[in-house]
């Protein structure tokens, strides 16, 4: 048995008891991420989550359902603001879903919908905390979800 995590107290660390599975582990793995360019998608899971600036936010787990890429996943992220609502309001009419009489949904109901979506690489600048540089980063985002029979604008 091999001396490594030893420092940590623990001989193995066996992440499926903290509910990783295959997918999120390809999920994981930077050669899986997915170029630019449209895809269908399904969603696999949603739920109403804090961000990172304690904004309330939805975050949406999509997989590919087809072609070359199917089964890479990515996950969407909704801010729960008046100004960014619109956007969650998209994806909802991509999967045909509407609001309730008291402009409310349930997000189950979300769970196995197909929709369109468009895939970017958008470059972004970060200031390192330890050598507070700012360097330049990219990042693959969800965008443009619509119905599946429409073609992106």
């Amino acid at each position: 048995m091999s001396n490594e995590g030893q420092e940590y107290g623990i001989d193995y660390l066996n992440l499926a008891d903290y509910g990783v599975t295959n997918e999120e582990e390809q999920a994981w793995d930077p050669e899986s991420s997915l170029p630019p360019g449209d895809y269908q998608f399904e969603i696999i899971d949603c739920q109403k989550k804090a961000a990172g600036t304690g904004t309330p936010q939805f975050v949406v787990k999509n997989k590919v359902v087809d072609g070359e890429f199917a089964g890479r996943q990515i996950t969407g992220f909704y801010p729960l603001t008046e100004k960014a609502i619109g956007k969650l309001l998209r994806l909802l009419k991509a999967v045909g879903m509407t609001l309730d009489e008291k402009k409310g949904f349930s997000p189950k109901a979300l769970v196995g919908k197909r929709y369109m979506g468009t895939v970017v690489e958008e470059a972004y600048k970060k200031k390192n905390p330890i050598t507070m540089q700012e360097e330049e980063k990219t990042s693959v985002r969800l965008k443009a979800e619509r119905p599946i029979e429409q073609k992106a604008a």
